[in-house]
């Protein structure tokens, strides 16, 4: 049963390792240069201590000067390991104690595990000493004057499986004993174990009040599930029961897991401190943070854009482009002429032939002419910008440090970017400028047959009237009858096509203005739909993926905690 659960506990760890290295990858951009070390320290740990010995559990001693480590760890395994280990007077560095091994391969894996810890002062004492598989391990003194001294303390507080510590009846309750070091481990209460020594110096009852008071301070510091005991390491009172407690620690073969999953959750919830994730036990997330970015706020971006694009005006350029250039294939023939002087004006702008708005150098490489509006002109960006940072501001909300700052810093990037993109949306954006219109072939037809109907009229009065120039018989004049006074045939010719004419250029005029709008209108359409697949590109889609980093994270972390 004991197997099949710690086995349980390892495939959980597994989860937890994955989900950890998970939210580091997510948070990484958020993280600061030390809090990025600190996550992948940690990673490194977790990962690494599972590939030595998960027979051997190492728990370490710690304490501050005169607490009286080194007798405790005598006492324990009842012999003067500090007179035979050099006659060390003071701990100046970490000493480990193990059991006599009971085979090679035993005895390699504790060494190997003592390596990777750098611990390499190490005694052995006969079995029966202590539990087969510990190894219990004297600090240097937490508050030593010697910084390599307290740096070994440090070190070691964060990889050893068990954590000691050691204090007296006058020291229990110092300030670095608990804000330096209790506190910091206070998602380890499973793997914690305080010990106040010098008992001996207690009565019963004040003995109590100390074991009482400390109690409260670590209830204070986050660890109320911790025990402690009172232990005199010269008399042996609450020696046995600590004892029991190392062995029991010991066999459970728990204690590896249980640290590393303390560790693991502990730098969950230190990433998520500095994303601003709100964890609780059954889920992570960011608040104020929304999921996707608001079709408002595209809107908005799209709004911005066009105007610095001139949507309207490129819009009023398309109708009053169509308008010339129906007019030159539905306006009177003879003065279409006057046409052909006049400048299209989607040419001169540059926009509106996809097809030739590029072109491919010798290298293959293609140069994407720009449009002759003003896209880089400063009013023009700085309506951009102004849009940019509004939408880095509208998805921020009242979300928590550091996405509000993180979001105006990505969308900062796009900024560049953005002029470029809209500028390409216009050259690029094919809303068939050069279209031609159905009624263009039938009022052409009919204007040419009614220009062609005068031109012929006035050239039979002409050839009449050189009749009676030459004075030569002319022919008879054909008469129109039927009206309230006869015309002569040639004279209707040219009354009737020029009448005709008339009235077609005022139904070209009609038609063309009704077409030119709605040309106009599917102007404005196909380039603001190209300017918000331009925004889209740019600024929507970096901030869409820091969004979807947050809930990356916020799964990571989700899971990390479910799985400690």
């Amino acid at each position: 049963m004991r197997a099949r659960s710690v086995s349980k506990a390892r495939g959980r760890l597994d989860v937890a390792v994955d989900a950890l290295n998970d939210a580091i990858a997510q948070a990484e951009p958020l993280l600061t240069d030390a809090e990025l070390a600190s996550a992948r320290a940690a990673r490194h740990r977790l990962t690494e201590r599972l590939e030595h010995s998960s027979e051997h559990t190492v728990i370490g001693l710690f304490g501050a000067t005169g607490s009286g480590k080194s007798s405790l760890v005598n006492a324990i395994v009842g012999a003067d390991i500090a007179r035979v280990a050099h006659r060390r007077p003071t701990t100046s560095s970490a000493l480990a104690v193990l059991p006599e091994p009971t085979d090679e391969r035993e005895g390699d894996s504790a060494s190997s595990l003592l390596d990777w810890l750098e611990i390499h002062e190490r005694h052995t004492v006969g079995r029966g000493s202590l539990p087969q598989g510990a190894i219990l391990v004297d600090l240097p003194d937490f508050d030593s004057v010697e910084s390599a001294n307290r740096e070994i303390a440090e070190r070691l507080a964060g990889t050893v499986d068990v954590l000691v510590w050691v204090t007296d009846p006058e020291k229990y309750a110092d300030a670095v004993l608990h804000t330096e070091f209790i506190r910091r481990f206070a998602r380890h209460d499973a793997v914690t174990i305080v010990v106040v020594n010098q008992a001996d110096r207690l009565s019963k009852a004040d003995g109590a009040a100390v074991r009482s008071s400390m109690k409260a301070l670590l209830d204070e510091d986050g660890l109320a599930k911790t025990e402690v005991f009172l232990v005199s390491a010269l008399e042996g009172s609450g020696l046995p029961k600590l004892r029991s407690e190392i062995a029991s620690v010991v066999e459970s073969k728990r204690a590896i897991l249980e640290r590393l999953f303390a560790d693991a959750r502990a730098e969950g919830h230190a990433i998520a401190e500095a994303t601003g994730v709100s964890i609780t036990r059954k889920s992570a997330e960011i608040p104020s943070l929304p999921r996707e970015v608001p079709d408002a706020e595209v809107d908005r971006l799209e709004e911005a854009c066009a105007a610095a694009a001139q949507v309207e005006k490129i819009s009023e350029a398309v109708a009053k482009s169509y308008r010339t250039r129906a007019g030159r294939h539905t306006g009177w023939p003879a003065l279409r002429w006057i046409g052909a002087f006049k400048v299209d004006p989607l040419e001169r702008m540059r926009i509106g032939r996809a097809s030739n708005s590029h072109r491919t150098g010798d290298s293959g490489e293609e140069f994407v002419s720009r449009s002759s509006l003003s896209i880089d002109a400063p009013g023009a960006r700085a309506r951009m910008n102004r849009a940019v940072e509004e939408c880095a501001l509208a998805l921020a909300g009242e979300a928590p440090h550091p996405w509000p700052g993180r979001l105006t810093a990505a969308l900062d990037e796009e900024k560049e970017s953005l002029p470029d993109e809209v500028d390409y949306a216009l050259t690029h954006t094919d809303f068939r400028g050069a279209e031609k219109s159905w009624t263009w072939l039938p009022l052409n037809i009919v204007q040419w047959l009614a220009f062609l109907t005068a031109i012929a009229g006035l050239v039979w009065l002409l050839a009449l009237a050189g009749f009676d120039f030459l004075q030569v018989p002319k022919p008879p004049m054909p008469m129109l009858e039927g009206l309230w006074v006869p015309v002569p045939v040639p004279t209707a010719m040219i009354i009737a096509g020029l009448g005709l004419g008339i009235l077609l250029g005022a139904l070209a005029a009609f038609l063309n203005s009704l077409i030119a709008g709605s040309r106009k209108r599917r102007a404005r359409r196909a380039l603001r739909s190209s300017i918000r697949e331009a925004a889209e590109r740019t600024v929507v889609a970096r901030a869409q993926s820091e969004l979807d980093r947050a809930a990356r994270l916020e799964a990571a972390l989700a899971a990390l905690v479910a799985s400690t």
